[in-house]
C-alpha cells in the first residue's frame, strides 16, 4: 500500500512494488514523480528526511538529506528591517535564498543501499511523465493562482516561462509539459548523481546562482553528503513512536505533545469537543514555546532530545494546564507560514518494510529561481534559518536549517502499525498529533482520521476548520481562547498521507488527505 499527494505518483509507487521494488524503491519513485506533477511543492532542487523500518533486520534509521547553507554563509548575511524581517525578503525569494540541494544525493543513497531496483529506473519513470506532460491538479492550480504575481515578476522570467501559458496560470486539467526537467532527469540517470553535483547541471546551477549574487559554489555541491541518524523515539499508550530527529523539530515536538496528552482520557471527552481541543491546544503551546532557540542542526549545536521527550518533563508541563481556562500566549519565535512547498509519501510493502518520507523546496514555488536549460526549481531553505545571530538555528556555513517535517512510523508489538507524515509547515506537527489521537484514542482508520476537521496552535491564536464544530468553537472562546475560524476544509491545515497495518490480520489501509490531491493505492 502507498499514499501520496497525487494519484500519478501513487500509481508509480504501486507499479514499482509490482515490478519487485521494495518500500524504499516505491517511496523514491513516488518522490521523484511528485517533483514533476507537483513542482511548486518539492523536487530535485530541494531536500528532506526519510524514516525507514526494515522488518527482516529490525533496523530503523533516518536519512537526513536536508539542504545545507553555502560555504560563504554567515549568521548576519541578511539585513533586518525595523520589524525584524529580512529586507526585500532576500531569504525567501531570489538567488541568495537558495541552500545546497540534497534531494538527489539522499534518494540515490536510499536506493543504492537498501532498494531492490536501480535508481536510474526511477529517474527515467519520472522523466517520462515530465516529457509526456501531466494534467494540472486542483491543488497545484490553486497554488498557481495564489502565486500568480510572483510568476509574473520579470526577474523570475524562467519560472514564468514554464508555468504560465500565454501569460496566464494554467487551470485545473491543463497539460503541463516539462521537457527541460525531463532531460535533467535523464542526464542524472545516464551519468549518475555526479551530473547534478559535479557535472553539467552543477555548472548551470553555479552560473545561475552567481548571476543573482548568490553564494553556492562548485565545492558546495561537490561536498554535499546526506547524513544517517537514529530516529527520535517515544511512546503513546502502547504504541512505539519513531520519528524525525533534529535538525527537524517535528518528531521531538510530536512526542512532547503526545507525552502531555497521555494521562488525559481524550476518548471520554469526545472527539473534537471543546474540552479535548482545549487540552490538545495547551499541549501544543507548551511544545512550541521557545522552539526557535531549542532546535538546530545537531552537528553544530546541542539539542537536548532525551530531555525534551521525557515523560518526567511532560508531567511537569502538564501540571500547568488548567482544565477550564486558556493559558497566556506563548512565543515560539518561529515565523508562521501560510504556505509550504512540501510533500509526503508513505509505503508499507509485502515484507512489511515501512518508509515515511517528507521532502520540500520550502515555500510554494520556493526561491522562484529555475536554473535555465534544466527545468530545476531551486529551494528557498535559507528562509528556514533564523536570520539573527546567536540562536541555535542561526545561519552557519554547511549547517542544516531546522524544520517541522515529521516523517513517522508507529510500531506495536514490534510490527509496523503505521507510516505517516504531512505537509504544511508548522501545521505538519499538529496535524500528525491529531492523526495519532484519532487513530489510537478514537479507533479510526487512517482515512477517517485525516478526513476530520483540524485545528492548530503554536503559541496563541487557535486556528480551526469549522466543519460542524460551531458549539466546540463557542466552548473554546468561553475558556478564553482566541479563535480564528476557517469555514470548511482548508489546504492550510496540512496534508496527511499514510498507510496503516493491522498487526494481527496484516490488512493494509491507506489514507490520503482531502485537502490535497492525495491518493492511496494498494494491491
Amino acid at each position: 500500500m502507498v499514499s501520496s499527494s497525487h494519484r500519478i505518483a501513487s500509481d508509480i509507487g504501486v507499479r514499482t512494488l509490482k515490478k519487485g521494488g521494495n518500500a524504499i524503491d516505491a517511496a523514491v519513485a513516488m518522490s521523484l514523480a511528485l517533483g514533476v506533477v507537483t513542482p511548486p511543492l518539492s523536487g530535485i532542487g530541494g531536500g528532506g528526511f526519510a524514516l525507514v523500518y526494515l522488518r527482516a533486520s529490525g533496523q530503523t534509521f533516518m536519512l537526513d538529506f536536508r539542504e545545507t547553507a553555502p560555504g560563504d554563509s554567515r549568521p548576519d548575511m541578511f539585513h533586518l528591517v525595523v520589524d525584524g524581517r529580512v529586507e526585500g525578503d532576500a531569504n525567501r525569494l531570489g538567488h541568495v535564498a537558495v541552500a545546497v540541494p540534497g534531494e538527489i544525493a539522499g534518494l540515490s543513497a536510499l536506493v543504492e543501499e537498501h532498494g531492490n531496483m536501480n535508481f536510474k529506473n526511477h529517474l527515467l519513470s519520472a522523466a517520462k511523465i515530465a516529457e509526456r506532460g501531466c494534467p494540472v491538479s486542483k491543488y497545484v492550480s490553486r497554488i498557481m493562482e495564489t502565486e500568480e504575481a510572483m510568476l509574473r515578476i520579470n526577474r523570475f522570467k524562467e519560472i514564468g516561462r514554464i508555468f504560465l501559458k500565454n501569460g496566464k496560470t494554467r487551470k485545473e486539467g491543463a497539460l503541463l509539459i516539462q521537457n527541460e526537467l525531463a532531460q535533467s532527469y535523464k542526464k542524472i540517470a545516464n551519468d549518475g548523481i555526479a551530473a547534478f553535483y559535479d557535472g553539467e547541471i552543477a555548472t548551470r546551477i553555479v552560473e545561475e546562482i552567481a548571476r543573482g549574487r548568490g553564494t553556492i559554489s562548485r565545492d558546495d555541491l561537490r561536498s554535499y553528503r546526506p547524513v544517517t541518524r537514529s530516529p527520535v523515539t517515544g511512546s503513546y499508550r502502547d504504541h512505539e513512536i519513531l520519528s524525525a530527529y533534529p535538525p527537524s523539530a517535528g518528531g521531538t515536538q510530536l512526542i512532547q505533545i503526545l507525552n502531555i496528552l497521555e494521562t488525559y482520557d481524550i476518548a471520554a471527552m469526545g472527539h473534537n469537543s471543546s474540552q479535548a481541543i482545549h487540552v490538545m491546544v495547551e499541549a501544543m503551546k507548551l511544545a512550541f514555546a521557545g522552539r526557535d532557540n531549542t532546535y538546530g542542526d545537531p552537528d553544530f549545536v546541542e539539542v537536548r532530545v532525551s530531555d525534551l521527550t521525557s515523560k518526567k518533563r511532560a508531567s511537569k508541563l502538564r501540571n500547568g494546564i488548567s482544565s477550564a481556562e486558556a493559558s497566556p500566549d506563548r512565543n515560539s519565535g518561529v515565523e508562521s507560514k501560510l504556505w509550504s512547498g512540501t510533500n509526503h509519501v508513505a509505503v508499507i510493502d509485502e515484507q512489511r518494510n515501512a518508509v515515511s518520507l517528507t521532502d520540500s523546496v520550502d515555500c510554494w514555488f520556493a526561491s522562484g529561481i529555475v536554473v535555465p536549460g534544466t527545468g530545476i526549481l531551486l529551494n528557498d531553505e535559507m528562509h528556514d534559518f533564523n536570520p539573527r545571530p546567536g540562536k541555535k538555528n542561526s545561519i552557519a556555513s554547511g549547517k542544516r536549517p531546522a524544520s517541522s517535517m515529521t516523517p513517522t512510523i508507529i510500531l506495536r508489538d514490534g510490527e509496523p502499525m503505521m507510516a505517516f507524515g504531512a505537509s504544511g509547515a508548522t501545521k505538519i506537527v499538529t496535524s500528525c498529533v491529531q492523526t495519532m489521537v484519532n487513530m489510537v484514542d478514537f479507533g479510526m482508520t487512517i482515512q477517517d482520521s485525516v478526513g476530520k476537521p483540524r485545528f492548530h496552535c503554536e503559541g496563541g491564536q487557535v486556528d480551526i476548520e469549522n466543519v460542524q464544530l460551531g458549539d466546540t468553537i463557542l466552548g473554546l472562546k468561553r475558556m478564553g481562547h482566541r479563535v480564528k475560524v476557517t469555514e470548511g476544509y482548508s489546504l492550510y491545515f496540512g496534508g496527511v498521507h499514510g498507510v496503516q497495518s493491522d498487526p494481527e490480520t496484516y490488512r493494509l489501509v491507506g489514507g490520503a488527505d482531502p485537502r490535497r490531491d492525495g491518493r492511496a493505492l494498494g494491491y
